[in-house]
């Protein structure tokens, strides 16, 4: 059995392909890989894709890990790496093409719900921030899934198990509204996608600004009216019964010019403010951090 990986943007950056080809002929070589989203069966294995929660380390050092090199230590092929899926640019456009909805269209591909894992490229801009959720969740600080209470003090992590308060940490969970003049729809964005937008991480920000229904933060009130390149998926079929639907990110990029948003909409955005902090507020204070938001882009790499 064999399983296929494809990770995608910072994340396959960060790991290099060739370089793990050399280790694996070298010796036993392993990559632990966590929150990854099955999308689909293949002939005698699984295709899995990452997430905006996946963590990948090279040969982790723990008991576990040391258990399953001895196992393959005699093989000499612990590892293979694949060449990116398009053989020429023309390919890989019409790919991308393809994948590039509108936000009516993206809406269209929910009715009736289907399994689809297809990762969807949609520009739009950023028309409000809801805050009338809570903008961050307390997490797993190994695998950011959910931490729930276990008994008053611990938390429980489903894959990590019992947690002390020092394991685990606040990671972001934005609904935003999105208007690209065809359409809106609610985008959720989460894990690193999150804080590379925002521009500091969930813990931080949460330390200093404690949730308060229909009060946001300024870091967060700055996404307001700025245009963005969205990868997202769609909604899992069992959630189509639940209301409308909400599409996950996976990465997002800022778009330096102007998308063909009208000026109305720019206007709409920039007022669409009901949750403004009352008058001397600690939350109306300038934007102060210091951190520069990079830009994304997507790449492959898959191991079998």
């Amino acid at each position: 059995m064999f399983l296929d990986i494809s990770l995608w943007s910072d994340i396959a950056r960060n790991l290099n392909g060739q370089e793990l080809a050399v280790l694996g002929r070298s010796g036993p070589v392993m990559l632990a890989v966590c929150s990854l989203r099955v999308t689909g069966a293949t002939k005698g294995g699984y295709s899995l894709t990452s997430t905006p929660g996946t963590r990948c380390v090279l040969n982790p050092v723990s008991e576990m890990a040391h258990l399953v090199q001895s196992v393959f230590f005699a093989s000499t092929n612990t590892c293979q790496y694949y060449p990116p899926r398009f053989a020429t640019p023309n390919e890989a456009a019409a790919f991308e093409a393809e994948c590039t909805k509108t936000v009516s269209q993206l809406l269209a591909l929910c009715f009736p719900p289907v399994a689809d894992s297809t990762r969807y490229h949609c520009s739009g801009r950023i028309v409000s921030v809801d805050s009338s959720m809570q903008w961050y969740y307390l997490g797993c600080a190994l695998c950011s899934k959910a931490a729930i209470d276990y008994d008053g003090v611990d938390k429980w992590c489903d894959d990590h198990r019992r947690l002390v308060p020092q394991q685990t940490q606040n990671f972001y969970k934005l609904r935003v509204t999105v208007d690209d003049n065809t359409g809106s729809a609610a985008f959720v964005l989460l894990g690193r996608a999150a804080d590379l937008l925002v521009g500091l991480t969930a813990n931080d920000l949460s330390t200093r600004f404690p949730y308060q229904r229909n009060v946001l933060p300024q870091e967060l009130l700055a996404l307001e009216g700025r245009d963005f390149t969205f990868d997202v998926q769609l909604p899992k079929p069992e959630y189509g019964a639940r209301g409308p639907p909400e599409f996950t990110v996976l990465a997002v990029n800022e778009q330096e010019q102007p998308n063909s948003c009208s000026p109305t909409l720019g206007r709409r955005a920039r007022n669409a403010m009901p949750h403004t902090p009352p008058p001397n507020s600690p939350h109306l204070m300038p934007l102060t951090s210091p951190y520069v938001v990079p830009t994304m882009q997507n790449a492959s790499v898959e191991h079998g």
